[in-house]
C-alpha cells in the first residue's frame, strides 16, 4: 500500500495514489466481513473448516490493524494528534466494552426458556450474526473514507504549514509574556480545530 501511494517499488513509474491506504483497508474489511459471516455458518457444521476461515479472516483484518492508526494521524494536524488518538480510543472503547454483554442479551432473548444445548448454541450463533452488522457498517465507512481521505490529508498538511509559518514569525528572544501568549493561542487554536473536526 505504501508503494502504491507513493508510486515506488512495484508501482514505480506510475502516479502515486493518495487514496491507496483507505482502498487497501476497505478491501481487507470487505473480505474480512464476508469471511466472518461465512465462518459463523460453518461453525456448527465443520469446526476445522471454520478455523481455516478464521485464519484467513485474521489475515484480511490485518490491513485495518496496521493502517488505521497511520491514517488517523495523517488526517490530523501534528499539533492535535495526541487528542485525536485519545478521542479515537475513547470512541472505540464505548462500542467495544459492552459488546459481550449485548451478545449475551441477544442470545438469551433468542433462546427463550429453552435449556437444550443445541438451542443455546444456535441462539449464540444467531447473536454473533447480529454483530456482523457492525462489520458491514465498518465496510461502508471505509468505502466512504476513500473519497475524503486525500482531501483531509491535504487540509492537515496545510494546517501544519500554517502552524510552522506562524512559529517562524514568533521571535524566540523577546518578552517571555509575549512568547507565552503566542504559544497559548496556538494551542487553543489547534484544540479548537480538533474539536470542530470531530463534532462540527
Amino acid at each position: 500500500s505504501k508503494s502504491w501511494r507513493h508510486g515506488t517499488g512495484v508501482f514505480s513509474g506510475r502516479t502515486g495514489n493518495p487514496s491507496a491506504y483507505p482502498i487497501v483497508i476497505c478491501c481487507g474489511a470487505s473480505i474480512g466481513a464476508a469471511l466472518y459471516i461465512f465462518g459463523l455458518f460453518l461453525i456448527g457444521n465443520n469446526f476445522l473448516t471454520y478455523l481455516v476461515v478464521m485464519f484467513f479472516w485474521a489475515i484480511a483484518s490485518s490491513a485495518d490493524t496496521s493502517l488505521s492508526q497511520l491514517i488517523n494521524l495523517m488526517v490530523v494536524p501534528s499539533s492535535s494528534r495526541a487528542a485525536a488518538v485519545a478521542l479515537a480510543r475513547f470512541s472505540a472503547g464505548i462500542i467495544t466494552t459492552p459488546a459481550a454483554q449485548f451478545v449475551g442479551v441477544i442470545s438469551d432473548a433468542l433462546r427463550g426458556d429453552s435449556t437444550v444445548a443445541s438451542d443455546r448454541f444456535h441462539s449464540y450463533q444467531l447473536a454473533l450474526l447480529f454483530t456482523a452488522s457492525l462489520a458491514i457498517a465498518n465496510v461502508i465507512c471505509d468505502f466512504a473514507m476513500i473519497f475524503f481521505f486525500a482531501n483531509d490529508c491535504a487540509k492537515a498538511e496545510e494546517k501544519d504549514r500554517e502552524y510552522e509559518a506562524e512559529n517562524e514569525t514568533t521571535p524566540l528572544i523577546g518578552p517571555s509574556k509575549k512568547r507565552s501568549e503566542s504559544l497559548l493561542d496556538a494551542v487553543i487554536r489547534s484544540r479548537t480545530a480538533t474539536l470542530n473536526s470531530y463534532y462540527g
